[in-house]
């Protein structure tokens, strides 16, 4: 499964999100009956499908527990996921700490909050689309140092 590109989506007045109909192309047929993980981060929330959570789960048990980084990256986790499932017309109903994370609780009624949904491969991300600007934005000025340590790593794999 792979999600990919940028999908502006509005929140609805019952703190409702859509997922866009390009994301969910790439989920499983049965996944209507899925659930996502929802994992808060600073400035924008990770949406993970069952799979990839199960994945993260598998690469994290083969990792010691004796080490402080794991104990505390695996404390952050399971503290914070959110389990949510998609209602029939593919709308998860975003909880207060999320819509708090987005900087989206206390936008006045009469304004809909503009977020967008990014595909990350595995997961999907969701950002107000201020922020999501100003972080691509970020990247792009920095894609080409990043080219070259993920190029440094992946040649290391082999």
């Amino acid at each position: 499964m792979r999600f990919s590109g940028e999908h502006a989506v509005t929140l609805t007045d019952k703190n409702r999100l859509v997922i866009p109909l390009r994301l969910r192309e790439n989920l499983p047929i049965q996944a209507q009956d899925q659930d996502f993980y929802l994992w808060v981060h600073k400035g924008y929330v990770q949406i993970m499908p069952t799979e990839y959570l199960a994945s993260l789960e598998e690469s994290l048990a083969k990792l010691t527990i004796f080490n402080a980084d794991v104990r505390k990256f695996s404390r952050n986790l399971y503290a914070q996921i959110i389990k949510l499932s998609p209602d029939s017309q593919w709308r998860l109903t975003l909880p207060t700490q999320v819509l708090d994370a987005l900087k989206v609780n206390n936008i006045s009624k009469n304004t809909k909050p503009q977020l967008v949904v990014i595909g990350t491969g595995d997961s999907m991300e969701i950002w107000r689309q201020e922020e999501w600007d100003l972080t691509r934005q970020s990247l792009s000025l920095e894609s080409d140092a990043i080219s070259d340590r993920i190029a440094y790593l992946l040649m290391k794999l082999k």
